[in-house]
């Protein structure tokens, strides 16, 4: 019996394929704390992109507040005031942040790379 693919050299290919990878479970979570003043915005657009799960963190205005207080381009967002986001639909996402009380906002972060 004559095998299709030569794996000589190769112990577990899977194993290898995946190695390289990062492993989600390896990233590490930050809360990020916004709180806007009276006319402010939080200064950061939220997407969800073809290719990425989750909520991700785009546009982020130099200077504003969420990027004083740590918010970078690329983050992905898995909690809003309290509420798990990861597997809500995106515009009730959007709507948690832009209806958020007493103009803060909340969030659990996974930081982006």
């Amino acid at each position: 019996h004559e095998s299709l693919l030569d794996l000589d050299g190769i112990d577990n290919p899977v194993l290898s394929l995946a190695e390289d990878a990062e492993p989600e479970e390896a990233l590490q979570p930050r809360f990020c704390f916004l709180k806007k003043e009276d006319g402010e915005n939080f200064g950061f657009l939220l997407r969800q992109e073809a290719g990425q799960s989750g909520h991700i963190v785009r546009q982020v205005t130099a200077g504003g507040l969420a990027h004083r207080r740590g918010l970078q381009n690329g983050d992905r967002i898995l909690e809003v005031n309290g509420d798990y986001v990861e597997g809500m639909e995106h515009f009730k996402v959007n709507l948690c942040v832009t209806k958020c009380e007493f103009f803060s906002l909340q969030m659990l972060c996974l930081i982006a790379f």
